[in-house]
């Protein structure tokens, strides 16, 4: 009981944070709450007249696991559109929690605040934009087809293991970002990179044979193939890739929630 009443306010305090950083997001402009709609849209429609009329990509038959050839401009979109939604809920959430503890410098000083779950706010409010994304995506297939695979029930389990990753990282980049305050400087060229060197604007084809075992230590390779695999084409994705994954994604996190508890004692004293 104990442990119980000790975890339910940190719960309590994480949904009311979290509601409150979702509001503040778009609290002030015209269109509010609109907005979580319209950014996903106006970034589908930019990227896919850019890969479809300026740089010419093709998603051809060996990407697809059902033998579909060359598709067409709103087919690709929805195969560009699932990986840009993942990589923007991967890239915001490593890009803030490296500030939130800095950026809740009073919050550090109530000693009975539980800081654990600043990271998370962080993520859920990330989490948040991602499901209106996803929510997107559906309609515009939907629209396209007429229909949803039946393997897209079980696409969840494809984002379960990046969430688990994020966790992770967000408890330790929380922490490292407190001593270090130059940390996104850092992080931002190299979440940058990882949009083009992982299968999101273009497909794995397009990458050497020797390079693409390598394109499995992008965080979001993985995670993006078993996606696309059991909401667009249908098929199963590869579940060891992605057990393998999972198991990486739940010792990151709990070795960054060790981490992030061995470091909060000295927060107070750099801040």
């Amino acid at each position: 009981m104990n442990f119980l009443r000790s975890r339910i306010p940190s719960a309590t305090i994480t949904v009311q944070m979290t509601r409150r950083a979702i509001l503040q997001r778009y609290r002030g402009s015209f269109l509010g709450l609109a907005w979580a709609f319209l950014t996903p849209i106006s970034m589908l429609v930019v990227y896919t007249f850019i890969f479809t009329k300026v740089f010419t990509v093709r998603w051809g038959a060996d990407v697809s696991a059902d033998g579909v050839g060359d598709l067409g401009t709103f087919q690709f979109a929805v195969l560009l559109f699932a990986g840009l939604s993942l990589y923007a809920f991967f890239s915001e959430v490593v890009l803030t929690t490296g500030t939130a503890i800095t950026d809740n410098v009073n919050l550090v000083k109530k000693v009975v605040f539980p800081l654990r779950v600043l990271p998370i706010v962080n993520i859920f409010s990330a989490l948040f934009q991602l499901l209106v994304s996803l929510l997107i995506l559906i309609l515009f297939q939907l629209i396209l087809t007429g229909f949803l695979p039946w393997t897209a029930l079980l696409s969840p389990l494809a984002i379960l293991p990046l969430v688990v990753l994020v966790a992770g990282l967000g408890w330790w980049l929380s922490a490292l970002g407190t001593y270090i305050r130059d940390i996104n400087q850092i992080l931002t060229p190299l979440v940058t990179a990882l949009l083009f060197l992982g299968p999101i604007l273009y497909p794995l084809s397009s990458f050497s044979e020797g390079v693409r075992p390598w394109l499995a230590l992008n965080p979001l390779t993985i995670p993006i193939e078993a996606f696309r695999d059991m909401m667009i084409w249908g098929v199963w994705p590869d579940w060891t890739a992605l057990g393998v994954y999972m198991v990486v994604a739940t010792l990151l996190a709990i070795t960054g929630w060790m981490g992030f508890t061995r470091l909060r004692p000295g927060f107070a004293d750099v801040l």
